[in-house]
């Protein structure tokens, strides 16, 4: 089974975390998801946004799938199973 690696964005509403955990489970996918408490790490946190901008990267929410596949915008579960077996198929 593929495990899916995934860096939250620099800002992400709840809505959307349900959402991507939704489709998470319904396409039971094996995940690793990193948060970034924003309260506790505000130098590593400016320097992700910093390092975010530079990419040109502006949307929020925006979610990184494997250190390399960018997701901008709110998706809805449906989106997001899609994407997740689009990235399932991938090879590494």
């Amino acid at each position: 089974m593929h495990r899916h690696r995934i860096r939250r964005g620099l800002s992400w509403c709840v809505v959307g975390y349900r959402q991507l955990a939704a489709a998470l489970e319904q396409t039971n996918t094996a995940h690793e998801i990193h948060w970034h408490p924003f309260e506790l790490n505000t130098k590593e946190i400016r320097a992700a946004e910093q390092h975010c901008q530079q990419q040109g990267i502006q949307s929020v929410p925006s979610i990184i799938f494997n250190e390399r596949h960018l997701i901008s915008g709110a998706q809805g579960v449906n989106n997001y199973e899609s994407i997740l077996q689009q990235l399932a198929e991938m090879p590494d």
